[in-house]
């Protein structure tokens, strides 16, 4: 069996529709806590597989308040669940490449019931991340509008001040880098994920984008990396993020919005879902890639 979880914080329609394409499987919807719940409880009432978590984690982009809502949510899907269910994360601008039934048979082909690939963090010539201490929680980035001036004046201040006390993080050399957008089972969340969050909250909460860091370190620095395809830490490939896509089609840029411009390119990839895609810049690339499913 297969549960989705989704981590949503914009365009209620496209979840929905996200939602529906993950039929008939269990899905477990986290909203983030800034947004107003009314929208995407209306687009998702007529989905009885979408179960809508109670949590409301305020999460920013970068900071280890995105880890603490991704906790939050596989806590939310975790109850009932065997050991070796499979719980695949996605975003809410995540969408298929092709009809989820063949999804879901793929991931469960052996030997591999988690998808999460990382390599070894001293492998990286840029560690800014862990180098200098990093503030996106106390002043969130991307924000809009008096936020925006509250929060971006400060934060470049104490960014600029923290590059003059470099610092080496405790065990560092063990930390491994990877994309969170990842598949696990219950066992590998509830027995090294969750137990190990406490630890690493301490040492990774004024990193950069920790949730590529925390995810990709809790499993494979435990006893069920054997788990994942590479058996282990995987080799270096590159220093972007997205030369670690677990199951996803990322644009290197990681801030791409692909449309039905990439169809060649989306239909070609070997991955099972696209990101980013949206509501209305997508459309006819999503209209396509449900004609294609429906044809399947």
């Amino acid at each position: 069996m297969t549960t989705f979880a989704i981590l949503a914080h914009d365009d209620p329609q496209l979840l929905a529709r996200l939602c529906r394409r993950l039929a008939p499987y269990p899905v477990v919807v986290q909203i983030d806590g800034r947004r107003d719940r009314a929208p995407f409880v209306a687009a998702l009432a007529a989905l009885p597989h979408v179960r809508l978590s109670a949590s409301a984690v305020q999460a920013n982009w970068g900071g280890w308040s995105l880890v603490e809502a991704t906790l939050a949510l596989y806590r939310e899907a975790l109850p009932g669940l065997p050991d070796d269910e499979q719980i695949v994360l996605l975003s809410g601008h995540c969408y298929p490449l092709r009809p989820v039934e063949q999804i879901v048979a793929d991931l469960h082909t052996p030997p591999a019931l988690l998808r999460l690939r990382g390599a070894s963090y001293p492998r990286f010539s840029d560690q800014s991340r862990t180098r200098f201490r990093h503030f996106y929680d106390m002043f969130p980035v991307r924000q809009t509008g008096w936020r925006r001036i509250l929060s971006g004046p400060p934060r470049k201040v104490v960014q600029r001040l923290s590059r003059l006390f470099p610092r080496t993080i405790p065990g560092e050399e063990q930390f491994v880098l990877g994309s969170q957008w990842s598949v696990l089972t219950a066992g590998a969340i509830r027995h090294a994920v969750l137990p190990a969050a406490d630890h690493y909250r301490r040492l990774l909460r004024l990193t950069e984008a920790p949730d590529e860091m925390f995810f990709a370190t809790a499993v494979l620095r435990s006893d069920y990396a054997a788990q994942t395809l590479d058996g282990g830490v995987g080799p270096f490939l590159g220093e972007k993020t997205a030369d670690y896509a677990n199951i996803h089609l990322l644009d290197r840029s990681m801030t791409k919005t692909y449309t039905v411009d990439d169809l060649d390119e989306v239909t070609a990839s070997s991955m099972h879902f696209v990101r980013k895609v949206d509501s209305s810049r997508s459309a006819g690339l999503l209209d396509e890639l449900d004609r294609r499913a429906a044809a399947s």
